[in-house]
């Protein structure tokens, strides 16, 4: 979501794949999709249960040349 709180949806049933420090997330997006500002990134996954589990944010911008 935007830092105003406008929720952009991204790809959903993402796999981790092999990092340096474990595993990681990589999400690929056209650059027109974000435009410039800040941002947060919530990761959720689903537990055993099947509820929903919020994992972490990750805060990010946006600069455009």
């Amino acid at each position: 979501m935007t830092a105003e709180g406008r929720p952009i949806r991204l790809p959903t049933r993402l796999h981790p794949e092999p990092g340096v420090d474990g595993q990681a997330l990589v999400i690929e997006l056209p650059a027109t999709l974000l435009a410039r500002g800040d941002y947060v990134l919530t990761l959720i996954g689903i537990a055993e249960s099947g509820d929903a589990v919020e994992l972490n944010d990750y805060y990010f911008t946006v600069l455009k040349r």
